[in-house]
Order: structure tokens, then C-alpha cells, then sequence
């Protein structure tokens, strides 16, 4: 089913449904990698699946004649030995040491001046972003929770020297327009994210489902579907269905 017969599905309910059952693997078991993830959560520091061993210190004591007990046994808890390796974690972190480690280093041979600036950009959009750090978290996030996923968005730029120089231009006569700066963001299990990715018949990735909940409040969760194309993205929050924002793809 391709992304535009998805589209097309009227009902909210059947839409999500369809974009669910697209997905050709079974959602990764989050409660599980989280506890081989987590030493603490480990089944040695379970006190059921490993009880503490309980001593009898004395003897509990009976009455010879009437049989009833008129000193209860003396006792003492010791507890086991307890060591929770972080394994997974250690195997993890060296296998992200080497595969980003070391910072990758873009190159390109550009043809003229123009794609030269192109590139000058993309070099100044990963040092604001910190891109060598957000390539360890998805490389990490992959090997720990089987699969990751990096989405890019804009922002309106608020920084106060951003919008001084702004003023002081309009103020000049000189008209500007809100100046915008690429974000990245990281979904993965371990976030909270249940990721639904569409490809075509020859394998090519072509949208993202992505099911995720916001706390309101103390109380209230709500959950929502987001469902990114190469040219919109759509998030409901049940029982509404609306054009979050829309990318011009040149």
C-alpha cells in the first residue's frame, strides 16, 4: 500500500491500524532490553527470584505438656551477595567507541561556489547540533534497544542577538523574515517511541509511524500517532486528525 492510499483512508482508527500493520517485524520488547539494560533491574538483585537466606539463630520453644509454643524461633536474614554487572552497557558503549568514536569526517568535492556554501552549511548545521554526540546516541540506542530513529524539524530562531539585529533592520527599512535553524531529534523504545516504518514494494523507505504519549498532568497521559511523508506531517490526538506542519521539499 503505498503512502497515498493510506492518505486516503477517511477513518482515524482504520488509518492507524493500516500504518501498524505495515510494519514487517515485531515491535522490540521494551521491558525486556530496558532490564538487560539496566543492572539494577538484573533477576540477581530480585529478592522472589533470589531470596535472601534466613538462619535459625535459636530454636522456637513448646510447652512439653499442652505443646503450645512459648518462645518463637530466633532468626537472622543474610543476605546474598549481590553484584549487578553492567554488561550489555559495556559491550555497547565499545562497540559505539568504534564505530563513531572518532568524530566521521564529511568531505566532497565540490564543483563550484555554490555547492561549496551548500556544504560550508551543513558542516555549521552539525556543530550546532552536536552531531558527534547525537551519533553516539543512535548508534547506542540501536545496539541497545534494536532500532532508532533521527527526525529533523525546524525552529524558529528566538536567540535575543538573532531578534535585536532583526529590529534594528526592520527599524532601517530593511525587511527580514523570522530566520529558522534545523533541530534534531532521537525516537527510540527506551523515549517512550513505538516506531512503524513504510516501504514500497522494491524496499524503499518512503514514511514513519510513530505512536508516543505526552504527560498532561500528574494524572492525565496522553498518547499520540505521528505519521511523517517526505512532504507533510500528520499527529493525531484521538479523536482529532490535523496537518501539524507541512516541509516544502524542493
Amino acid at each position: 500500500m503505498t503512502v497515498e492510499e493510506i492518505l486516503q483512508i477517511t477513518d482515524i482508527s482504520q488509518r492507524i491500524a493500516k500504518i501498524k500493520e505495515l510494519r514487517k517485524t515485531e515491535l522490540p520488547d521494551r521491558d525486556a532490553l530496558l532490564k538487560d539494560w539496566d543492572p539494577m533491574k538484573h533477576d540477581v538483585m530480585d529478592k522472589e527470584l533470589r531470596p535472601d537466606e534466613v538462619k535459625v539463630i535459636e530454636e522456637e520453644k513448646r510447652d512439653p505438656v499442652t505443646g503450645k509454643v512459648i518462645q518463637r524461633a530466633i532468626t537472622k536474614t543474610d543476605p546474598v551477595n549481590r553484584i549487578p554487572l553492567p554488561i550489555e552497557q559495556d559491550i555497547t558503549n565499545i562497540h559505539t567507541s568504534f564505530t563513531v568514536g572518532t568524530e566521521p569526517k564529511l568531505t566532497c568535492e565540490t564543483e563550484d561556489a555554490k555547492e561549496k556554501g551548500l556544504f560550508d552549511i551543513l558542516h555549521i548545521v552539525n556543530r550546532k547540533n552536536k552531531m558527534k554526540y547525537v551519533n553516539k546516541r543512535v548508534v547506542r540506542s540501536w545496539l541497545s534497544e534494536q532500532e532508532v530513529a533521527e527526525y529533523w524539524y525546524t525552529v524558529e530562531d528566538k536567540r535575543w542577538w538573532k531578534v535585536a539585529l532583526n529590529k534594528l533592520k526592520n527599524s532601517a527599512g530593511i525587511k527580514t523574515n523570522p530566520e529558522r535553524k534545523l533541530r534534531c531529534a532521537i525516537w527510540s523504545p527506551f523515549r517512550g517511541d513505538k516506531l512503524y516504518p513504510v516501504f514500497d514494494d522494491s524496499g524503499d523507505y518512503k514514511a514513519l509511524g510513530r505512536e508516543y504519549q505526552v504527560k498532561v498532568s500528574y494524572t492525565q497521559i496522553d498518547t499520540y500517532f505521528m505519521f511523517v511523508t517526505d512532504k507533510e506531517v500528520y499527529v493525531v490526538s484521538i479523536p482529532l486528525w490535523y496537518n501539524y506542519d507541512k516541509m516544502k521539499i524542493s
